[in-house]
């Protein structure tokens, strides 16, 4: 018992035979469990890579020092696959990642050059969470929202953007002294 608690989850589990067949084929069942368990978390990683979906699943339990994360996880952190990742590492990496929140978002967190979702939730032995890449929708966002707030030729503010920062710059200093020159650029 004490090797199996010491297993990481996903571990393989290899017993030693004991010459005892009801021992023996109970030991053989938990083996190929442990198996299917890995296979399927492999399974649902690949499935996802597939879908080119860029999203990674991590669990914490209470039970275990160690932190399961899929393949996805291990490649944006730049670990190589089945690095064994303490929960105090963990704590360490989930600050890292969720240090520069969006300004707009509260689930939304830049890390390196990628923009990242990042949900958790409780469960009755720890958490779970995902991490989902949003680089390209963020991007495309910003893009937009620069699209709207300049002018494509000038490279100027817009009217509407114009009147909102100068608004902005009243309100944040009214008791300062300010001129501003119009030119009508046809």
């Amino acid at each position: 018992s004490s090797y199996v608690e010491g297993l990481s989850p996903s571990q393989d589990i290899h017993f030693k035979p004991t010459g005892m067949k009801e021992i023996d084929d109970l030991t053989s069942a938990v083996e190929m469990l442990n198996k299917r368990v890995i296979n399927s978390l492999k399974t649902t990683s690949k499935v996802l890579e597939l879908l080119r979906l860029p999203i990674g699943v991590f669990e914490v339990t209470r039970e275990s020092d160690e932190v399961t994360l899929t393949e996805y996880i291990y490649t944006l952190l730049g670990y190589e696959p089945d690095t064994v990742i303490s929960r105090d590492q963990w704590s360490s990496i989930y600050e890292t990642l969720t240090a520069q929140p969006e300004d707009d978002h509260s689930d939304i967190y830049q890390y390196n050059a990628h923009w990242l979702r990042i949900v958790e939730t409780a469960t009755d032995t720890g958490s779970v969470g995902i991490i989902l890449n949003v680089t390209d929708d963020i991007s495309e966002k910003k893009r937009l929202v620069r699209e709207l707030d300049f002018d494509a030729l000038t490279h100027l503010y817009s009217r509407t953007s114009f009147k909102r920062e100068v608004f902005q710059a009243i309100k944040s200093s009214p008791d300062k002294i300010g001129a501003m020159m119009f030119c009508d650029l046809d």
